[in-house]
C-alpha cells in the first residue's frame, strides 16, 4: 500500500500496458493521459496516472523522446509529492508550470495555434 492507502501500480503491469504502445510519441500520449486525468478533477484517476508514470521503466529510445520521457516522469514525481493538485494556479506557481509543461508535451498547444 502506498501513502494514500492504495496499492501502487506495479512495474510489471505498466510494462505490459506499454508493450502495446508505439514508442514514437509515447511521451505525447502519456502526457495527454496525465493532463486529461488532472483536468477531469477525478482525484483517484489522477493518482493512478501519477503512480503509473512514476513506475515507468527506462526504455532506451532516441534522444529527444528519451528527454521528453525524463521530463514527464520528473513532473509526475513532483506532482505526487504535492498536497493539493486541484488548488488554483495562483496558490502554487508549480501547478501552473506543470500544467503548461504537460500541455506542451501533449502537443495540445500546437493544435490551438493551427
Amino acid at each position: 500500500m502506498n501513502i494514500r492507502g492504495r496499492a501502487p501500480v506495479s512495474e510489471k503491469s505498466v510494462q505490459m500496458e506499454l508493450l502495446t504502445v508505439d514508442r514514437t510519441g509515447s511521451s505525447q500520449m502519456l502526457a495527454t493521459m496525465l493532463l486529461d486525468a488532472w483536468l477531469s478533477g477525478d482525484r483517484y484517476r489522477l493518482l493512478w496516472e501519477l503512480d503509473r508514470m512514476t513506475a515507468l521503466p527506462r526504455i532506451p529510445s532516441d534522444g529527444a523522446e528519451c528527454d521528453r520521457m525524463e521530463i514527464l516522469t520528473g513532473i509526475a514525481c513532483e506532482m505526487r509529492a504535492q498536497e493539493d493538485l486541484f488548488a488554483p494556479r495562483t496558490a502554487n506557481a508549480r501547478i501552473g508550470v506543470w500544467m503548461d509543461l504537460l500541455d506542451h508535451l501533449s502537443d495540445r498547444g500546437k493544435a490551438r495555434l493551427n
